[in-house]
Parts: structure tokens; sequence; C-alpha cells
């Protein structure tokens, strides 16, 4: 159906109510990590049937070279910084960014864009996200947030946005911290380039749905002619991050098998 531009848009039926549960804030004191390999999240490492440590996500597994395996791949866990609510992830935080939630819930002309960025803004231990295409503008609140934090991202490429590789892959010196993979269609199979679009903000925020990182984008999902879903229950955070970024990363990383950790490849072994 088309909308005229003087369209009333408050009539149209109100945004998707986010969630925020007891199960979610039980969460905050459950210890989290990510896996090295494809930077899934998951309170702990699983064995196999050979009692080998894996992650789940993408399989990688973890070779400990000590009978003290336990404490051996805690220490390696921190020494890597993969642990990202070690003690200190605070509920005000997770109360902060639910307030972002609620405002979109309350008031229809809360820009989406805005809960976004202030989101982004609040970030305190990582970013990841995935979309098709990206503007300068994203692309650059990505680079200044990651000033602080680890950001990370896969964006895909159509073969009439490869003038946008240049400023993905050869400026990476101004911003350490941003890393993106990026697949453009000219280099890999069409059906091989990921569609998903969705960004996690410190594994307790989500924003998904079929908008890509463009400002185009976001401006046409006020008008509801993208989707864009606020998600604030931490298990759906979680499952959307493992499922839509972790294996489609770890699918374009190195073919890396196993992980050896032992006590020469710990910088800080008192970590």
């Amino acid at each position: 159906m088309f909308l005229p531009n003087n369209y009333d848009y408050s009539n149209l039926p109100s945004r998707k109510t986010p969630s925020l549960d007891l199960r979610s804030l039980s969460q905050l004191d459950t210890r989290l990590a990510h896996c090295q390999n494809c930077y899934a999240i998951h309170p702990s490492l699983q064995r196999n049937q050979q009692k080998q440590i894996f992650c789940p996500t993408c399989g990688i597994q973890y070779i400990v070279n000590s009978p003290e395996s336990a404490k051996l791949i805690q220490a390696y866990f921190r020494d890597k910084n993969l642990y990202f609510n070690d003690n200190d992830f605070d509920i005000e935080q997770y109360k902060k960014l639910g307030a972002i939630a609620q405002c979109l819930n309350t008031d229809p002309n809360y820009p989406l864009i805005t809960a976004l960025f202030k989101a982004m803004n609040l970030a305190k231990k990582f970013i990841h996200f995935t979309s098709l295409g990206i503007s300068h503008q994203f692309l650059g609140a990505l680079k200044t947030v990651s000033q602080g934090i680890p950001v990370k991202g896969i964006v895909s490429l159509t073969s009439s946005q490869t003038y946008l590789l240049p400023e993905l892959s050869d400026y990476t010196h101004e911003s350490p911290n941003l890393e993106i993979k990026p697949m453009c269609e000219t280099i890999f199979n069409w059906d091989r380039i990921p569609h998903q679009k969705l960004i996690v903000i410190d594994g307790l925020i989500a924003f998904k749905g079929s908008a890509n990182l463009t400002l185009t984008a976001w401006r046409k999902a006020e008008k509801n002619l993208e989707e864009i879903e606020v998600i604030t229950n931490m298990d759906e955070v979680i499952y959307l991050h493992n499922r839509y970024f972790s294996p489609v990363w770890a699918d374009f990383s190195s073919d890396v098998k196993a992980i050896i950790i032992d006590h020469d490849n710990l910088e800080n072994m008192a970590a």
C-alpha cells in the first residue's frame, strides 16, 4: 500500500512491546564469555563424548595442556578478555538500556535511530552487528564507539556497492578496535552472502529486522516501510547473537579447528 508524504503515521499500530523479565535480570549474576573463534556467548563451555572442551556454536575445540584444566582455561579467558561480565556487570547498565526500549514503546514519535545511537553510546563491553550495506554515517558512529570498546561486524555488499570496500578495509589503523568482515558479491557466491540485519550491544539489547545500517532504511522504518524490533530479553538476545552473528563470523574467519591452551600462551597467568 502506498502512503502519501502527508499521511498521519500516528494512526498506524504501535511498536511491539520490548520484553523485560526476571530471567534476564538473574543472568546478570552468571559469568558469560565469548568463544575466541566465533564470539558466541556462553555461560560455560561444553565437553564432547571424548571429554574435550568445545564451543557448541562453531565447534572449535579448546585443548588444555594441564592437569588443572578448569583453572587454566579460566585464566586464559581472562587473559584474552573473553569474559565480558566478570563480576562487574552492573544493573544500572541494564536499566539504562531498558529505558531506551521503554521510550520506544511509550512514545510513537521517538526516533528509532535515536534509540540505536543512545544504546551504542551506552555500550561498555562490545557491539556485534551484521548488515547488508552500511552508510558512512553509521560507519562513523561505529568507529567512534570503537575507540572505547571492541566492535565487530559483517557487512554484505552487492556488486553495486563495491565502492565501500576501501572504506571498510583500508583504514583499519584509524580504529583498531573496529573489525569488519566485508562480504562482497563479486568475491563470494550470492548464496553465501549473509542477509540478516542484527545489532547486539553488551549481550543485553538487540535491534533486529529488515533495515540495513543506512539512514534511508532506518528512516523508512519510522514510516513502517522497514521492520525494526528491539529485544531486551537476554535469553533471546543471546540466541539471536549465537545464531545469526557468530556462525557467520566463524565461517568467514580462519579454518583453525582447535585452540591450544597452556602456560606458554598466557601473557598474565596471575589474571
